[in-house]
């Protein structure tokens, strides 16, 4: 299944949604073909998990020019867990991109309606969510954990979309990347309770373990995309589980210290 996923260009691998072409630029990497070692080996693109920021941003170069976009053109979020969503312009380019410090603050979602700035996110099991609508010349990047997904942030930047730029749900498409999936995303009841409260029985499986269940992130963003009127067949999962293929992403569940890789989409 990988194979037929997974591009390799100069020894760095690439996953790309079979439905971004066009106007559109859509891709997840891989953590292989990078400079970085240990823990952090070895395309790491995170500033904040202690690898030398050097190579970090040696990375994000080769990232960058793999794109076709310059890393100055890239906005970064600050990604905190939480449901804020920012519209970015060019006067945003750059934020973040070489410094962890101006990154967009507080947010875990972007949108622009500008081309050739790249809207970037980082992860290491959370779901990266990437979004267009080329009928409206909009996209947006997306960073959802369990917390983010709660708070239907999927959904909330969905109305964004439609606020500030008059995207119909109907001409969204959706790639959601490579993520941990419920096989390997075992959760306790804390966790459990905050999102039974939100979507449906189908999205949690039962564990060996009591007071503990398997969430699948993917579905309840799935769930969240259905009700804010974005078409299932618009909805483009490329199934990989981090935490099983940690040999090719990277995974905070599977190896604790560890680095990210990148998501990221532009309009061309």
């Amino acid at each position: 299944m990988l194979s037929t996923i997974v591009g390799e260009v100069n020894g760095r691998a690439w996953v790309h949604p079979q439905q971004a072409k066009g106007s559109v630029l859509a891709a997840f990497s891989c953590r292989v073909g990078g400079d970085s070692t240990g823990p952090f080996a070895s395309l790491n693109v995170g500033l904040h998990v202690g690898d030398d920021p050097l190579q970090v941003i040696r990375s994000r170069e080769q990232c960058a020019a793999y794109c076709g976009v310059p890393l100055e053109h890239f906005v970064f979020a600050e990604q905190v867990h939480g449901s804020a969503v920012a519209v970015v312009t060019h006067e945003h380019a750059g934020r973040g991109a070489r410094n962890l410090a101006t990154a967009i603050p507080g947010v875990d979602a972007l949108v622009t309606n500008q081309s050739g700035l790249a809207l970037a996110i980082l992860v290491a099991d959370c779901v990266p969510i990437l979004m267009w609508d080329e009928a409206r010349h909009v996209v947006a990047a997306i960073h959802s954990g369990w917390r983010g997904t709660v708070l239907h942030l999927a959904a909330k930047t969905v109305d964004v979309m439609k606020e500030q730029f008059g995207t119909h749900p109907s001409d969204v498409r959706v790639a959601l990347g490579p993520s941990i999936r419920r096989c390997c995303y075992e959760v306790d009841d804390a966790v459990l309770d905050k999102v039974k409260s939100e979507f449906s029985p189908l999205v949690v499986s039962p564990s060996a373990r009591p007071k503990h269940a398997y969430l699948s992130l993917v579905d309840c963003i799935r769930e969240d995309l259905d009700k804010s009127g974005v078409l299932p067949d618009h909805v483009e999962d490329v199934g990989i589980c981090t935490s099983c293929h940690h040999n090719l992403f990277f995974s905070y569940r599977k190896e604790g210290r560890t680095g990210r890789s990148l998501a990221v989409v532009c309009l061309k």
